[in-house]
């Protein structure tokens, strides 16, 4: 796996979902790290870079959770609201 494939997939909209794109990257860090060896700066790079990937998919489920439970109060307590008074006579 290499970069120009992964970017002409997400250009064709071959990815059906974040899972499909997250497999080929660390596929293709993988073999970074496989076919370079340690002191290398790709091996080394490859390692940063998935490290970063990894924690920005981290930070994107945990804003969308965040987003969740902020949207489910919100229902909460608009079903909580009490409805009005009524008319003033």
């Amino acid at each position: 796996m290499t970069s120009k494939k992964i970017f002409n997939r997400i250009e064709d909209g071959k990815y059906s979902d974040f899972d499909d794109l997250e497999k080929d990257f660390t596929q293709m860090c993988k073999n970074a790290q496989i076919y370079n060896e340690e002191p290398s700066l790709i091996h080394e790079d490859s390692i940063v870079l998935q490290s970063v990937f990894t924690n920005a998919r981290q930070k994107s489920i945990d804003w969308k959770e965040e987003k969740r439970r902020r949207r489910r109060r919100r229902r909460r307590w608009k079903k909580k609201k009490p409805k009005g008074k009524g008319r003033r006579k």
